[in-house]
């Protein structure tokens, strides 16, 4: 269904925005000059792949079985559920892991220039970057 879809959607669209912002980070004058399409479709096309193999595992496997409660995992077939699960927690472990790298990535850059330029202080879109990584990591972690 479509439902179970946009679902599996926004559990990976969640680890492309921040896949997408690590490198942004890392290599920001190469982002800037990326071709939109293919970047864009080669970000998002492992998101796609997971929605279409959870519905096609589900068509596949579906039964008649009465559902516990509406959560859409557990109105899965149990191959279905588990394929869900599985990538559910490896895109969240990539989540996590790009926004942390990407702080200390921030951080670091920060504490080098200071030490390199003492007059210099951190520059502002720096520190907004770190205050949202920050407010991102937190919401994601409390909303999964």
């Amino acid at each position: 269904s479509i439902g179970i879809f946009m679902h599996c959607a926004q559990t990976g669209f969640m680890a492309t925005i921040s896949v997408d912002l690590f490198i942004s980070i890392i290599f920001p004058l190469r982002h800037r000059i990326i071709r939109t399409f293919p970047y864009l479709f080669s970000l998002c096309l492992p998101t796609l792949i997971y929605g279409i193999i959870v519905i096609i595992i589900a068509i596949i496997h579906m039964d008649s079985s009465i559902i516990p409660l509406c959560n859409p995992p557990l109105a899965l077939p149990t191959i279905a559920n588990q394929v869900w699960y599985f990538v559910a927690f490896c895109f969240g472990g990539v989540t996590i892991a790009t926004y942390i790298i990407s702080f200390s990535t921030i951080a670091c850059k920060n504490k080098s220039r200071s030490v390199k330029d003492s007059k210099r202080s951190s520059t502002g879109i720096e520190r907004k970057a770190m205050k949202s990584l920050s407010v991102l990591l937190v919401v994601f972690i409390v909303t999964r």
